[in-house]
């Protein structure tokens, strides 16, 4: 599927869960999914505000994006 047919990849958090400091909305344009897109986005922005070391993200390759947008 070309990738301006492709859905926007949303996602939204705050943290930490007990005493929230920051939330934060990320949008990836023709992204696909949020958990696969926008979340290691999120993950990394809040990581460093908070001052922890981020987790290296999980990636999808080119054939997984493509089977997940097969007609």
């Amino acid at each position: 599927m070309p990738p301006k047919f492709r859905d926007h990849a949303w996602f939204v958090a705050y943290a930490p869960f007990e005493d929230p400091k920051i939330s934060i909305a990320v949008l990836v344009e023709h992204g696909g999914f949020g958990a696969s897109a926008a979340a290691p986005i999120a993950k990394k922005v809040i990581a460093k505000y908070l001052n922890a070391e981020p987790s290296p993200p999980l990636k999808m390759t080119e054939r997984q994006i493509e089977l997940e947008y097969a007609d």
